[in-house]
């Protein structure tokens, strides 16, 4: 979607975009608390074209800051996807970005484990909990909200992994 069409929705964008906002102080990390996408990026949607876009480009749009070209990206330098702060973004590019990545340390060819990766639906102690549980996977996964198949997967060692087995 072209950078332009947001600015038509300025006004009636606007006010749809900062009550989904948790506001910390100037320098904090501001996190979108509406819907992401399954990488964990705010997204919102937008009346004309009718579509969806990334929170962090509505939040450079609304802080005056235009994307300087079409292969543009937004860039964070606090790394947390959630976080709309327009003093926390910056426009870059793939290469910027990875080289980012690089520098502070970030960049792993795996997925992040546990409570690191941004889809994970129960923490490490729920996780303990279920290892050495011998409670059936179809009645612990109601016990902590989650599919038959998730307890399946953890205590077969297909997910967190990286927890000790008894």
């Amino acid at each position: 979607m072209a950078f332009t069409n947001l600015e038509q929705n300025r006004l009636e964008l606007e006010a749809r975009f900062w009550p989904k906002v948790d506001k910390a102080g100037d320098d904090d990390c501001w996190l979108w608390t509406a819907a992401k996408n399954r990488k964990g990026y705010g997204v919102i949607g937008v009346r004309v074209p009718r579509s969806i876009a990334l929170a962090t480009h509505v939040s450079m749009m609304l802080a005056e800051r235009p994307k300087p070209r079409p292969d543009a990206i937004v860039c964070h330098r606090c790394d947390n996807p959630s976080c709309v702060n327009p003093r926390h973004l910056w426009w870059g590019d793939v290469s910027e970005n990875n080289r980012d990545m690089h520098t502070k340390g970030r960049w792993d060819r795996e997925k992040p484990k546990g409570e690191k990766n941004w889809a994970h639906k129960l923490n490490e102690e729920q996780v303990k909990r279920i290892l050495a549980s011998s409670e059936n996977n179809s009645a612990t996964g109601r016990r902590y909200g989650v599919t038959t198949t998730l307890i399946w997967k953890i205590r077969n060692g297909k997910l967190w992994t990286h927890l000790p087995r008894n």
